[in-house]
């Protein structure tokens, strides 16, 4: 129904609304608001002179002017309705929507604080009219649960209702399009524990948030921040500091006061030093990929609740004598740094099991190594100064080593070995791959080597924003699983430069970069005659991506929109909507089975139907977490969902085998064309 068509509300009904609101003594501008702003042009006017007044009597004294105004509104409406001969067509109730829409979205403007003398909230109330339903219903389920969570509804600005809340304990308004938190707000709620400000626009945090003692968490991943406050660090009770994918350039200085800080969370920023952290007992998880940093704190003893630390992707070149002494550190990520020596103390870290030393200027190895007693894992590929004979003395040193099953190698360095043992892993790296971790491992469905044959099926594995390679303890389970004789070999992939994602410098030719990557992953999967790809949360985005190459992409929590995501990185609206689009491209190029799985988080089912429809199937499971592929693994239900996938793969190898058999008389290697690379077997 167009607006004109409707009934004109006369002049007194308008009147009794405004009469209401005098005699109730509530805000005026919340019983005009609901007279369309359109119809009557002048209400806004009239909301706002109500708005500034300081008392009852003041809206008294205002109204008669208020009326006058709307009044005219009134007459003039009525002339137009009057003359039939010029009446014009209004537009759609779709078209009032756009326009509200647009109302709503425009620049937030600062809130300064409450004016000496007047009623709580009244100078808010005039906006009152614009907050969403959904918001509405939202707060008032608020006021029992003490909890409230505006994420994802495109929100320009706080609504001001929220200022009611008193006792509040969570604030969620993550996944909006907010561009700063006012300082009266959280003035105003002092009770929060929990403020999830993810994925948003936030230039910086709001000073006041020093008031907040109670204050246990902050999420703030996703913005433009180019600071953090120190008056943050007066929350004393503060166990989780999430900054991730802003701008920052340093930490404040007083982070040792952080007494109770249990996680560190930083990756994606453009840090170059680190404040004092050494201070901090109850630490256990410190992330920091993906930054600038040139040295750690020498002193980290004090880190005594360290279980993992993630340096990944900085410019290190030493690490710390005391991060040896860190007896609870479980796995220490120095991956794709320029660290030369390892101190010989690192021996004396008797709880770590993971070590990532990929991509540094390792010249050896400390022998001492041996004596670390839960080591399982430890990946040097890329580390080219390592010389044959510093390769061999770790191997023989390591050779009676009981619980170390992974020591990863690349192809250089393993022509330079003569040792071989069971534990070794040797991954290839072919010519001109991009740079991140491309690394092919090959595995023929037996442990006799002289039993060789070329696996008929890809899985190719894609390690999500973290930059750390994922998936190959799953797949794994998955050899110990598959029939004797059913081979397949395992890409892991993974941009540890985030450059679908985040990290890349602003003038990196996306379409250029997708290219690149597009190209290589076509020279590896042309070689068989099965794909299978998986990938979880960006690692599914760029299975989802680079799906024209596979003939079956299991992606778990994809984001397609980075722009509505808690995980967003700071970028330009170009960059988002190219993101999209070559995501969207490479589905459409795609014929592969796309099966989409989804917890019931309403932010991954949301991403989930960003996807044509035509091409993918969305299996949704009663897991209201992002980290779904985690969640299915410990109920034991993810390996099965693989196990399906790669039987019908590996079916549909033999069927294709037997077609080519039957066409040309003989049977054809599926890897004819794959001379570049060396057949190398997995221990």
């Amino acid at each position: 129904m167009h607006a004109i068509e409707r009934p004109a509300r006369s002049s007194v009904s308008f009147a009794r609304g405004i009469d209401n609101a005098t005699t109730q003594h509530v805000a005026p501008a919340r019983a005009l608001a609901r007279f369309h702003p359109f119809l009557f042009p002048s209400s806004h006017v009239v909301a706002r002179s109500l708005a500034r007044s300081r008392s009852r009597r003041g809206v008294e004294r205002n109204l008669s002017s208020c009326v006058f105004l709307v009044a005219r509104a009134m007459a003039s409406l009525s002339r137009a309705s009057a003359s039939s001969s010029n009446v014009k067509k209004c537009p759609s109730s779709d078209a009032w929507a756009r326009v509200s829409r647009a109302r709503l979205e425009r620049p937030p403007t600062r809130t300064t604080g409450r004016r000496r003398g007047s009623r709580a909230g009244v100078a808010r109330c005039a906006s009152a009219s614009n907050t969403p339903t959904e918001a509405l219903r939202r707060i008032e389920k608020a006021k029992e649960t003490k909890r409230l969570d505006l994420s994802g509804l495109g929100l320009r600005e706080i609504p001001p209702e929220t200022y009611e809340l008193e006792g509040l304990l969570e604030l969620q308004v993550s996944n909006n399009n907010l561009y700063d938190v006012p300082e009266s707000l959280l003035e105003k709620l002092t009770t929060i524990e929990r403020l999830g400000l993810a994925g948003n626009r936030l230039r910086a945090l709001p000073r006041s948030v020093g008031g907040l003692r109670a204050l246990r968490g902050v999420w703030a991943h996703g913005n433009c921040l180019k600071e953090i406050p120190e008056e943050l660090c007066e929350c004393e009770s503060l166990r989780n500091l999430v900054v991730g994918g802003n701008r920052l350039r340093a930490l404040p200085e007083n982070m040792s006061r952080l007494k109770s800080l249990e996680e560190l969370s930083a990756p994606g920023n453009q840090l170059r030093a680190l404040p004092d952290l050494g201070s901090l007992p109850l630490l256990r998880d410190i992330d920091l990929h993906g930054n600038a940093i040139e040295r750690l704190p020498e002193d980290m003893s004090g880190l005594r609740a360290l279980e993992s630390l993630s340096v990944q992707g900085n410019r290190l070149k030493k690490i710390p004598k005391s991060l040896t002494t860190l007896r609870r550190l479980r796995a220490l990520n120095l991956a794709e740094n320029e660290i030369e020596l390892l101190p010989d103390e690192i021996s004396e870290m008797m709880m770590l099991t993971s070590l990532w030393l990929y991509s540094n200027a390792l010249r050896s190895i400390p022998e001492t190594m041996q004596k670390m007693p839960s080591l399982r894992q430890m990946w040097i590929e890329g580390n080219d100064a390592l010389n044959g004979d510093a390769l061999d003395a770790f191997v023989s040193a390591m050779s009676g080593h009981k619980t170390l099953a992974t020591f990863g190698v690349d192809q250089r360095q393993s022509a330079k070995m003569r040792a071989r043992d069971q534990f070794i892993t040797v991954a290839e790296t072919p010519e001109g791959a991009p740079a991140g971790y491309f690394k092919l491992v090959r595995w023929n469905g037996s442990e006799d080597e002289d039993a060789r044959v070329d696996a008929p099926v890809l899985v190719v594995s894609f390690g999500s924003a973290p930059g750390v390679p994922n998936w190959g303890g799953l797949l794994k389970k998955l050899r110990k699983t598959v029939r004797d004789g059913d081979s397949y070999d395992v890409l892991y992939v993974c941009d540890v430069e985030r450059s679908w994602y985040a990290s890349n410098d602003l003038g990196v030719d996306q379409d250029a970069e997708f290219r690149r990557w597009n190209e290589a992953l076509r020279d590896a999967c042309a070689r068989y005659r099965r794909v299978l790809y998986i990938g979880d949360s960006m690692g599914a985005s760029a299975s989802l991506m680079f799906a024209e190459h596979a003939t079956r992409v299991l992606a778990f929590c994809p984001q397609v929109d980075l722009y509505a995501s808690s995980i967003r990185p700071s970028r330009s609206n170009v960059w988002f909507k190219r993101f999209r689009r070559i995501l969207r491209e490479g589905l459409e190029a795609s014929s592969a089975d796309v099966d989409v799985h989804t917890g019931s988080w309403a932010h991954d089912t949301h991403q989930a139907s960003l996807l044509p429809s035509d091409k993918v199937t969305h299996v949704v499971h009663r897991v209201d977490s992002h980290r779904l592929a985690l969640a299915l693994d410990g109920e034991d239900k993810l390996l099965p969902i693989v196990r399906d996938a790669f039987d019908g793969e590996i079916a549909a190898a033999r069927g294709d085998a037997e077609d080519e058999t039957d066409a040309n008389g003989d049977s054809k290697t599926v890897l004819d064309a794959f001379a570049p690379w060396q057949s190398i077997g997995l221990g």
